[in-house]
């Protein structure tokens, strides 16, 4: 009777550079003789049944977990630093162990897993070029969805672990993981319009090389030759795939400005929880310089007619560099809602004070901090010494 050889456990070398570390993909080929549970077919669906339902009971209990997104900020604050960073660092390594795994499976490898010093910021990543050599399309996004796949069950789990649990504290770890293995890698990872998985994925489908580089040359040939008139030195496209490529430009350009404005506004909150807003009002206001520096480079370049501007009129160059800066002074001067967090106490007029007896303790709390309640609605259970005595005596 022949057996199946069995599977030894990975030999693996481990090399360090100055910003990196760097696992070879022996661990990768070890944890494919084991991945069935997840990535088998059968597993697929089933995996895919549990994420859908959790996004089911999630929306089913909205206005619990947007109670809870209110109090998040507070226990983050609250929270050891050392476990939040850990927890993001956990999971986005399984996140990119996924996709090693599943390189192997399709019959590709990677070149490397490891971590990588991305702005002081430990950020695991893997190297999975190689799976360009495969010839199927579908084996090749399988293998640029396994990390935001992997990361949908780990939400999945916590949402179900956010359901169950009566501890506070438990409940918003869950929904920290949550938000940060199922909306931000939904918004980020899965979003075509940043340059992540889903960008790939999109890249692939429309057999483009570099899908940013041609979006950027088809609104060239689109849009800004039509503004710069006949002088521009790119010829004009009017092909629905120029059309198209030119939104995604915009829209694309647009979602990541956004994006960069959330992370600063992140970056200053996290800081001023840890004393260090000083540090990061530096940090932000030095990337903000650069981008500015770089858009008037940009703008001295059309000036002086370098590149495709050089034959097109003065006066159409002055005009659109103008306009651009019109647009940005527009952007920056938009008044927009601006808050102010004080601490303080808020008195309602509604609000009835609840005290316990002296000789009892709190054995579980149905709901959140803050959470407007009901007329005989439980709130809390409480456990007494004499009652669980009598209760020890009979039983």
């Amino acid at each position: 009777m022949a057996h199946a050889p069995a599977i030894e456990p990975p030999r693996l070398s481990i090399r360090s550079d100055l910003d990196s570390i760097r696992i070879d993909d022996g661990i990768a080929q070890w944890m494919a003789g084991y991945s069935g549970v997840l990535f088998a077919p059968i597993a697929i669906v089933l995996w895919s049944g549990l994420i859908a339902a959790a996004l089911l009971l999630a929306l089913s209990r909205s206005p619990q977990w947007i109670h809870g997104v209110q109090n998040l900020p507070q226990f983050l604050s609250s929270t050891n630093s050392i476990l939040i960073a850990a927890t993001f660092l956990a999971t986005k390594t399984m996140h990119e162990l996924a996709h090693a795994v599943m390189c192997r499976r399709m019959g590709a490898r990677s070149k490397s897993v490891g971590v990588i010093l991305f702005c002081g910021v430990p950020s695991p990543y893997c190297d999975v070029t190689d799976v360009w050599r495969l010839p199927s399309a579908l084996s090749r996004a399988a293998v640029m969805l396994a990390g935001i796949y992997v990361e949908l069950i780990i939400a999945a789990i916590a949402t179900f672990v956010w359901c169950g649990a009566n501890d506070p504290a438990i409940r918003l770890l869950a929904m920290n993981l949550m938000i940060v293995c199922g909306i931000s890698t939904v918004l980020f990872n899965a979003n075509p319009l940043m340059r992540y998985d889903g960008y790939f994925v999109l890249m692939d489908w429309l057999r483009s090389t570099n899908l940013r580089r041609e979006a950027r040359d088809c609104f060239q040939a689109t849009v800004t030759s039509r503004i710069a008139g006949t002088g521009y030195g790119r010829s004009r496209r009017y092909d629905f795939r120029g059309i198209a490529l030119s939104i995604y430009h915009v829209t694309s350009l647009m979602y990541r400005s956004l994006i960069l404005v959330a992370i600063a506004t992140l970056v200053l909150s996290l800081a001023g929880a840890f004393h260090l807003r000083f540090v990061a009002v530096v940090l932000v206001t030095l990337a903000t310089t650069a981008m500015i520096g770089r858009q008037l480079k940009s703008s001295f370049e059309i000036l002086r007619g370098e590149g495709h501007w050089m034959k097109v009129r003065t006066w159409r160059r002055f005009a659109v560099v103008l306009s651009l800066f019109g647009i940005l002074a527009l952007a920056l001067l938009l008044p927009l809602p601006r808050y102010r967090h004080v601490v303080g106490i808020v008195d309602s007029a509604d609000a009835v004070n609840v005290f316990l007896p002296p000789d009892s303790q709190i054995n579980s709390v149905a709901i959140e901090v803050g959470e407007h309640v009901q007329a005989n609605q439980l709130i809390a259970t409480l456990a007494k010494d004499h009652e669980m005595i009598e209760e020890a005596r009979l039983q």
